[in-house]
């Protein structure tokens, strides 16, 4: 009886001693001994380290060189990677995962760092960038001066999106494309900027000083400024005894005259400088009261501009035509030059009929 009796304490103990072990190992799975992973070979797994880790060096870094010449998100791009964007709360769903699955995802992890598929997509995203680069290219707006109000556009005088340009913070647009192409800048006041922008290239415009350029403001006379649209006047351009063509050698063309001041070599928008505006009331002092406020919203208020630039150097002339007729009339030449300052940015002739 007695080895019966030991017998059963001997299971009843076995038995209660495992459920206690069980349950120990419920409440802390911690404490059971690490699963030894099969051995592989050392050589292998630490030359794909070296090469996946070296390519993700290689496309963080060329990556992050193109965001900071290119375009202005690399600012953006650095909050992203630090505390304060979205991956940062990756750190804080880290903390929150239960240890075994925070053990699982870095063995998750490290079987694809260590996968020659990761290889494979880093090798062609490394190749893929530069590619993709040379239909990129990227125009850089700065200013030393007082503000100004810019905007960028791919279409000859679209006004875009209207933005503010302040002295040292330099403005950069990114555009794709298929070669070189042209790009307009417009700035407030001033004529519009024609820029050829290639791949692979920064375009730097220089706010105000790239948008002065040769331009000629055409007024009429007193006996001109009768005149109504649609009465078959118009004016065309010479330059040294030439037809005026534009940037791709296209003839200009004639003009409509009704009038008004007509804008040779900017749009109409562009305002009339400070000097111009003196010349114009000093020859309205010339005038009699009755024609003084005809002249005064003619002279000021141009109504035609042609955007194709004038050369930088060479006579231009404006000739005034009836019917495609030349009637003989014209403005005094006068000679082109880049302008050095605004004060100079301008030239003003009068166009006088009989």
């Amino acid at each position: 009886m007695i080895g019966v009796r030991a017998s059963v304490s001997d299971r009843v103990f076995l038995y209660t001693s495992a459920r206690f072990c069980d349950r120990l190992r419920e409440m802390y799975p911690q404490i059971d001994p690490p699963i030894e992973s099969p051995a592989v070979e050392p050589s292998a797994p630490q030359g794909r380290f070296v090469v996946n880790l070296g390519l993700m060096i290689a496309v963080g870094v060329f990556v992050s060189w193109w965001l900071l010449r290119y375009t202005e998100l690399f600012a953006k791009f650095l909050e992203l990677l630090g505390l304060g964007g979205a991956l940062g709360l990756l750190g804080f769903i880290n903390n929150i995962v239960p240890d075994d699955r925070q053990k699982a995802l870095r063995l998750w992890k490290d079987r694809l760092f260590y996968s020659a598929r990761t290889s494979a997509v880093l090798w062609k995203l490394l190749l893929a960038l530069p590619v993709a680069g040379c239909f990129v290219g990227s125009v850089e707006l700065k200013t030393f001066e007082s503000p100004h109000t810019v905007s960028i556009g791919r279409t000859r005088g679209e006004a875009g999106e209207l933005s503010a340009l302040v002295p040292g913070a330099p403005r950069r647009e990114w555009f794709l494309m298929l070669g070189c192409t042209d790009v307009f800048v417009n700035l407030k006041d001033y004529p519009q900027l024609t820029q050829r922008v290639c791949p692979w290239r920064v375009k730097p415009v220089q706010v105000p000083d790239n948008f002065l350029r040769p331009v000629v403001l055409v007024y009429p006379g007193p006996l001109l400024m009768a005149l109504l649209p649609g009465n078959g006047y118009s004016v065309k351009v010479e330059i040294d005894g030439k037809p005026w063509t534009d940037e791709n050698g296209k003839p200009v063309g004639s003009i409509p005259f009704d009038g008004y001041s007509v804008w040779i070599g900017c749009e109409r928008h562009v305002a009339i400088p400070q000097h111009i505006n003196d010349a114009l009331q000093v020859r309205m002092n010339d005038l009699h009261d009755a024609e003084k406020q005809t002249a005064n919203q003619r002279w000021k208020s141009p109504k035609y501009g042609v955007g194709a630039s004038l050369p930088e150097d060479g006579s231009i002339v404006v000739k005034l035509f009836l019917d495609n007729l030349d009637t003989g009339k014209h403005t005094e030449p006068v000679k082109l030059s880049k302008p050095a300052t605004i004060s100079d940015f301008g030239l003003l002739r009068e166009l006088e009929g009989s």
